[in-house]
């Protein structure tokens, strides 16, 4: 056989093992946290954006800047937020809250590179972390549903009278019933959720005064609009409160997949003002079902 000949073969040779490699190359799913200060209606926005541009390919966790403790930035490859995150040590990209092709196409190289890398606090197998964020998943949602909790107040109770309210429900201990109330106040001031043009107003926090997630319904006796001015006619008032500790990213998903209901499913709504206690539990589980079923899917 002669030398041309045999060296065009072992380029054909060599070209096929380089594609071999690529086949057995692995890639692994990307952990992506979205920071947002404005609320749920950007972080949720971002969020959906980037999951249908991805897929399968990222499980996104979403934060508030004050979450990002140690264990949760363990936990993280890479942040994507439109506030300034200058100080905290992880990698950060940058974007405009309604992500442009530009940001986007930036983001998927940050995942490629990242899906070729094993996880930087790998101990276990793929599989065992995933049992392990299904089990935690599992847990905060049957715990807010357990503990839902339906409240029928006054129509003239004032906003401070209905956090102090509130937290008797959710607390035998004054030390942590006065840090809820504190918690939602100081979330209030950085940016309210009284939203008059859907007719409700959401109270939520993070908080020290509880140990798990809990989603609360506040209603008027005889179902009219609160009085107080602060609620600006709102008919409901839904409360959500997660704890401090390293789950936020999982406990803000499932309440941001509630909240999202708020706003994108007038029947959801329609049962937060007219159903009694068992009514509304039900919706809520059956909204959580549908998330658990999607969770499923990505984790």
């Amino acid at each position: 056989m002669p030398a041309a000949e045999i060296g065009y073969l072992a380029m054909h040779f060599g070209a096929a093992g380089v594609r071999l490699d690529d086949r057995r190359e692995s890639f692994r799913k990307v952990d992506v946290g979205i920071i947002c200060a404005s609320g749920i209606g950007i972080s949720r926005l971002m969020h959906s954006k980037l999951k249908n541009f991805l897929k399968e390919r990222i499980q996104i966790y979403t934060y508030g800047k004050e979450d990002l403790t140690p264990g949760v930035l363990k936990n993280l490859d890479f942040i994507v937020t439109n506030i300034d995150l200058a100080e905290v040590p992880a990698d950060v990209i940058k974007v405009s809250a309604l992500l442009n092709d530009t940001e986007l196409g930036e983001i998927e190289e940050k995942v490629r590179a990242y899906s070729k890398t094993t996880k930087k606090n790998e101990g276990s197998s793929e599989f065992s972390r995933q049992l392990e964020h299904i089990n935690i998943c599992i847990n905060q949602i049957k715990g807010i549903i357990k503990d839902f909790g339906f409240m029928k107040v006054d129509e003239h109770i004032s906003f401070d009278e209905l956090l102090v309210a509130v937290s008797e429900k959710l607390s035998a201990f004054q030390v942590n019933r006065h840090q809820i109330q504190e918690d939602i106040k100081r979330r209030e001031k950085i940016s309210s959720q009284i939203i008059p043009e859907y007719g409700f107003a959401l109270l939520h926090s993070r908080t020290g005064g509880v140990v798990k997630p809990n989603f609360s319904l506040c209603v008027t006796k005889d179902r009219t609009a609160f009085l107080d001015p602060y609620f600006k006619g709102s008919k409901a008032v839904i409360i959500m409160l997660i704890p401090e500790d390293d789950q936020v990213g999982i406990n803000s998903d499932i309440m941001g997949c509630l909240s999202g209901q708020l706003i994108e499913n007038s029947e959801f709504l329609k049962v937060m003002f007219e159903g009694e206690k068992e009514t509304v539990k039900d919706k809520v589980e059956k909204v959580l079902r549908q998330y658990f079923k999607q969770y499923l899917e990505t984790v």
